[in-house]
C-alpha cells in the first residue's frame, strides 16, 4: 500500500525532528562508574573497562527487534542516535542495566499495510543479551518516543552503522549459493534485491557492492 503524500510528510517531519532531540549534540563524555548503580537514574554514563562494540550492539538490537514485527523482512531502522550505558527504566517496564538505543522502525498493519515509521528503544546488556525491545505499535500509547527524548543519548557512535565492521553478515550476503558459482552479476542481482526489500540500505549496498567487485578482481 502506497502511503499518501500527507503520511510522507509526516514521516519525513519525525525524521527531521530526531535531529534536535535532547542529548543528541551531547558536549563531553559522561561520568565513568564502575557498574551502572553508581550511574544517576535514567542518565548516561561511561561504564569502567574498554569500549562495547557499537556495531554488534545495533546489531543485536535490530534482530530482537525484527521479531516483534508482523513483516521483519520489509523492516528499515534508522539510528539518529547512538547507545549509552546507564541503568534505565523505561516507562511501562523495570529497571535495567546495560546500553540504551532508540531508533525508528517502518511498520506494517496485521492487513500487510503500511502502517508508518514507529519509535523504538532497546536494552543490550553487557553480555551481549537483549533485555528490552520495545516498538511503539500505536501512535496514542506512545512509550520508546517520550523516553528517548529525554535520555540524552548521543549520535550514533563510530563503526555504529558500518556494514564493513561485521565480515560474517558481509561474506553472508556476498556468498554464493551452494549449485551455482559466483556470477558477479547474479550477486549484484541479489544484493539489489536486498536492497529494494530494505534489508540494506543504499549505503550498505554500495560497501558490499564493491567488496564483491574487489573480491573477483583480487588475484
Amino acid at each position: 500500500m502506497r502511503r499518501s503524500l500527507p503520511t510522507r510528510l509526516i514521516a519525513g517531519a519525525v525524521t527531521a525532528w530526531t535531529l534536535a532531540l535532547p542529548g543528541a549534540a551531547t558536549a563531553g563524555p559522561p561520568a565513568k562508574a564502575a557498574d551502572a548503580s553508581a550511574c544517576a537514574p535514567d542518565h548516561p554514563c561511561e561504564a569502567a573497562g574498554a569500549a562495547p562494540d557499537y556495531h554488534a550492539l545495533r546489531l543485536a538490537a535490530e534482530t530482537e527487534l525484527r521479531t516483534k514485527l508482523i513483516d521483519p523482512d520489509s523492516a528499515q531502522f534508522q539510528w539518529p542516535l547512538g547507545f549509552a550505558y546507564g541503568s534505565w527504566r523505561p516507562t511501562i517496564y523495570p529497571r535495567m542495566t546495560g546500553y540504551l538505543g532508540c531508533g525508528m522502525v517502518n511498520v506494517k498493519n496485521r492487513f500487510g499495510g503500511d502502517a508508518g515509521v514507529r519509535w523504538f528503544s532497546a536494552i543490550v546488556r553487557d553480555d551481549g543479551k537483549v533485555a528490552l525491545a520495545h516498538i511503539d505499535q500505536t501512535v496514542g500509547l506512545a512509550q520508546a518516543k517520550p523516553y528517548c527524548a529525554r535520555a540524552g543519548l548521543p549520535r550514533p557512535q563510530a563503526g555504529m552503522l558500518d556494514v564493513a565492521a561485521t565480515p560474517a553478515q558481509s561474506v553472508e550476503m556476498l556468498a554464493p549459493s551452494a549449485d551455482q558459482p559466483l556470477s558477479v552479476p547474479a550477486e549484484l542481482a541479489r544484493l539489489a534485491a536486498l536492497r529494494d526489500r530494505g534489508v540494506l540500505t543504499q549505503a550498505e549496498f554500495q560497501v558490499l557492492k564493491q567488496a564483491l567487485l574487489k573480491q573477483h578482481t583480487s588475484p
